[in-house]
C-alpha cells in the first residue's frame, strides 16, 4: 500500500501522493480528493517521532574520538535515519560562531 501514487480514503476517495512539513522535515504523504483527508508515510515519519524523543531526553550526546591524526565525531543512528545519512557520504562543515554544523551535501 505504502509504494502506491494513490490509496483509497476510508470515506470512498482517492488519495494521491503528495510531500509536506512534519517538525521541519519533508514527508511523503497522500491527501484525499474528497474529504481532504491527509495521510502520512509511517515510514518517514517514525525516525522524525524517535529523533524528538531523544532531543527532549537530551540523548544526543557523543564523544570525541581519534583515528590516527584525525579526530572523529560519530553520529547517533537516530540522527542519521532522520536525515537520511549513510556510511561513505559526504558531508560539509559549516563553521559559525557558536561552533560547526555538519551538512549532507545535496
Amino acid at each position: 500500500m505504502l509504494d502506491k501514487k494513490q490509496i483509497e480514503c476510508a470515506c470512498g476517495g482517492r488519495a494521491g501522493e503528495f510531500f509536506t512539513d512534519f517538525h521541519g522535515f519533508k514527508v511523503r504523504g497522500w491527501k484525499c480528493r474528497k474529504c481532504r483527508e491527509e495521510f502520512l508515510d509511517p515510514r518517514g515519519v517514525a525516525p522524525i517521532l524517535k529523533l524528538n524523543k531523544l532531543i527532549k531526553e537530551n540523548a544526543l550526546k557523543t564523544k570525541i574520538g581519534v583515528v590516527g591524526n584525525s579526530m572523529t565525531l560519530r553520529i547517533p543512528k537516530p540522527l542519521a535515519e532522520a536525515y537520511n545519512l549513510h556510511k561513505g557520504e559526504v558531508v560539509d562543515y559549516v563553521l559559525e560562531k557558536e561552533g560547526f554544523m555538519v551538512k549532507a551535501e545535496a
